[in-house]
């Protein structure tokens, strides 16, 4: 079974758990040979008579249910969990979530699954207000199945909460829409079309460019992320655009085994102060999910702004290790008394040059008589400028219909 298979296979059944806990559970409501009581909306006289009766319990499941939770929650939770393990694994083994909590996602992602939940929980709810589960309901029919539970947990678990599911009022839970396509193998795209954030994959090609800084900040990287140290490690990349922070930043992620988060602050600055949260709820999961570490890039910002400063600080309060680029003569971090490695992104050596043409010009069709030693002597160009020339060579390209050749006039 490959890994969509898989993956659909799971949520599959999610889904037949929940319609046979549901069925089960508004079958016995006013059973009263189960002495099963949930509060709620009464749906004929009997059960509004009996839900007025005295010492009223919860009843058990049938075996077959158990015993289904059982497997599914096997099945979910393992301790050998990759890229290629279903969705659900993943999100249970990267945020460390209970059994209580799993129960909580398999219930909030049907009821996102299909709109036929939204009544049953309003009869069991008992409230025209309350169409999406609640802590208590989730408590309640967790106790029905096996499952020891707290719902203080539940309501007081703030950052699970924010990240996985909506803010809502009255303790009800919703997975974010984010979430939920995630679960099944879809992508919300929103933040990448509005230029918010962008991940991208290490560069494919190792280059010596600042080998030196490169070693170094690997090295301290390594310590921080192998011995889990809490203070916070910010590296501060100075250099103009195109200079190649994201470049440096991409080549440290990957051999730190982790992609690269771009957060664009002066896209982001866009948003209201109110919308911030949500956006850096989402952006801390996708950051999760996918394996990455954060570059927040501050270039085309009014850096005196209260609201950059501001901004900065929301998102920082959320990670252990962040790059954050900047132009040469940028004071931000200084004035918000971060403690930061500097690095400085300045002129380049000719075997620099000769690395980084090389390097860029591997992912393009080229001439075989390109000299690249030529074009790294006469252009001292940096990362930037090295890969518009390219996209314009290849654009000529595909305008004149002829391989690539390397036009440096520009």
């Amino acid at each position: 079974m490959n890994k969509k298979d898989d993956n659909h296979s799971i949520l599959n059944g999610v889904c037949e758990f929940v319609n046979l806990l549901l069925k089960e559970v508004l079958d016995k409501r006013c059973d009263f040979k189960e002495l099963f009581y949930l509060p709620g909306l009464p749906v004929m006289e009997e059960e509004l008579i009996f839900s007025m009766t005295e010492g009223l319990n919860y009843a058990q499941s049938t075996s077959t249910l158990k015993n289904m939770w059982k497997s599914l929650l096997e099945v979910i939770k393992t301790n050998e969990v990759d890229t290629d393990s279903s969705r659900m694994t993943q999100l249970c083994y990267l945020y460390e979530l209970n059994e209580l909590w799993i129960f909580s996602i398999v219930i909030t992602y049907a009821y996102r699954c299909a709109p036929k939940y939204e009544k049953s929980f309003l009869i069991l709810q008992g409230d025209t207000k309350r169409s999406k589960p609640d802590a208590f309901l989730i408590c309640a029919l967790a106790h029905y199945i096996g499952i020891e539970y707290d719902v203080t947990q539940l309501i007081t678990d703030s950052r699970i909460k924010n990240e996985l599911f909506e803010n809502l009022y009255d303790s009800q839970f919703c997975l974010r829409e984010y979430v939920y396509l995630w679960l099944c193998q879809q992508d919300d795209i929103k933040l990448y079309k509005k230029g918010i954030m962008n991940i991208h994959s290490g560069v494919k090609e190792q280059s010596v460019i600042r080998s030196e800084e490169l070693d170094w900040c690997l090295t301290v990287a390594r310590r921080q992320l192998e011995e889990k140290i809490e203070n916070q490690l910010i590296f501060e990349l100075k250099g103009r655009i195109g200079a190649g922070k994201k470049f440096f930043c991409r080549e440290v992620s990957k051999r730190l085994g982790y992609r690269l988060c771009e957060i664009n602050i002066s896209i982001l600055l866009e948003k209201s102060y109110k919308e911030l949260e949500d956006i850096l709820q989402e952006i801390h999961f996708k950051c999760m999910v996918n394996g990455c570490l954060l570059y927040l890039n501050l270039h085309n910002c009014t850096e005196e702004s209260s609201d950059v400063t501001r901004y900065v600080r929301e998102i920082l309060s959320e990670y252990t290790l962040v790059f954050i680029g900047v132009d040469p003569k940028s004071t931000i971090v200084h004035r918000l008394a971060l403690s930061a490695h500097q690095i400085s992104f300045k002129k380049i050596s000719l075997k620099e040059s000769l690395s980084l043409w090389k390097c860029i010009g591997k992912k393009y069709l080229v001439e075989e008589s390109l000299d690249y030693e030529q074009l790294a002597g006469r252009y001292r160009l940096l990362p930037g400028a090295i890969e518009e020339v390219f996209k314009r060579a290849e654009r000529y390209r595909f305008e004149k219909c002829m391989e690539l050749s390397v036009n440096t006039d520009f």
